[in-house]
């Protein structure tokens, strides 16, 4: 529940039984809440549509460096973790373009595929 203060618990668990209750009374407020828009008069709704996943393919999540714009990001800095500028680019920083924090270490990264 994310709540440790037991009193604070009861409160919320007696609150939930006194909605349902009151819920128990009108059966609509009881049904999933697109069974209700479906069920409610003058209104017509098309089923959904599959819609693609909006995360980026492995392949796609490369960017370019920051500073050049030419080359691959392939450093991430520590520790940021800012992943934002090539390899050469990178050597010359003593901070981050991003964040401005200092760089304690670089890590290379290598992409799949």
């Amino acid at each position: 529940m994310g709540v440790t203060e037991t009193g604070l618990q009861h409160s919320i668990i007696q609150k939930a039984r006194e909605i349902h209750a009151v819920a128990e009374t009108i059966p609509e407020l009881l049904k999933p809440a697109e069974e209700a828009e479906l069920a409610a008069p003058g209104t017509s709704r098309e089923p959904p549509t599959a819609m693609a996943p909006s995360a980026l393919a492995p392949e796609d999540h490369h960017c370019e460096c920051v500073i050049c714009k030419e080359r691959e990001a392939q450093v991430v800095f520590l520790t940021c973790g800012h992943a934002c500028c090539c390899q050469t680019c990178s050597e010359a920083l003593s901070t981050c373009p991003l964040c401005r924090k200092d760089i304690v270490q670089r890590i290379h990264l290598f992409h799949s595929g």
